[in-house]
């Protein structure tokens, strides 16, 4: 089991860099489009309308990225997804513990700690198994 945590991007980070900026090889699967990152920083969408088309395009996501993200785990059994957006901030990083979890509970468990405006979206309550 892979403990699926989250990290803001930095010179001393470890991590998978999951952005659409930076992100490589098969995390870029895991990152969100240009569009929707803009999207939400302008305020075009909400947070409920981003989780919804992020979680669209983690549907797409190939078993096999979810496979090597689950490789990617530590001899702790953790992984720390990687962004730009600040610890405790609406950020695509829990919708992808929370989706894994979802989609591969024997796999991944979420210990991201979502904050509400992560959870009160409609996509994450449709997903919420427990998540501490």
């Amino acid at each position: 089991m892979v403990s699926l945590r989250r990290g803001q991007i930095s010179r001393t980070a470890v991590g998978i860099d999951v952005t659409v900026m930076s992100s490589q090889g098969p995390a870029r699967q895991l990152a969100p489009t240009w569009e929707l990152v803009r999207g939400h920083k302008t305020g075009a969408l909400s947070d409920n309308e981003y989780a919804h088309a992020y979680g669209a395009l983690l549907s797409m996501v190939s078993n096999e990225t979810w496979k090597w993200l689950f490789d990617q785990g530590n001899e702790e059994g953790a992984a720390s997804l990687l962004c730009y957006c600040r610890d405790g901030n609406f950020c695509h990083t829990h919708l992808v513990a929370l989706y894994a979890e979802h989609i591969q509970p024997d796999w991944f468990v979420c210990a991201t700690q979502p904050p509400a405006s992560v959870l009160d979206t409609e996509w994450a309550q449709g997903l919420v198994k427990t998540c501490n």
